[in-house]
């Protein structure tokens, strides 16, 4: 099949070949070329999902990332608000009864 190709891409048509000749040779090529858009449909058609499900993963990994900063953040907040409650001086009525009052 690759001579047919070849011969096709180097000849000048003037070796005195027959027309049902030069037909079995393009018949050949569209065969060929026919095989080569599929495949090149295929492979692009590939790359776009292949596009699409980076751009999706990339999406989730930005939106977990704020998630986990908003926890953190959450977090580091909750953390300085019990370290004011445990460097307070008690009064005596939350010594007594074992409640911190907020404030």
């Amino acid at each position: 099949m690759n001579y047919d190709l070849n011969y096709l891409m180097t000849s000048d048509f003037n070796e005195g070949l027959t027309p049902d000749t030069y037909r079995e040779c393009l018949v050949k090529f569209r065969y060929e070329y026919r095989l080569l858009s599929g495949k090149n449909t295929s492979i692009s058609k590939e790359l776009e999902k292949l596009t699409l499900e980076v751009e999706n993963s990339r999406t989730l990994l930005v939106d977990k990332e704020l998630n986990h900063k908003n926890k953190m953040s959450f977090l580091e907040d909750e953390i300085k608000i019990l370290k004011a409650l445990t460097n307070k001086k008690l009064s005596m009525m939350e010594r007594i009864s074992g409640k911190i009052k907020n404030g």
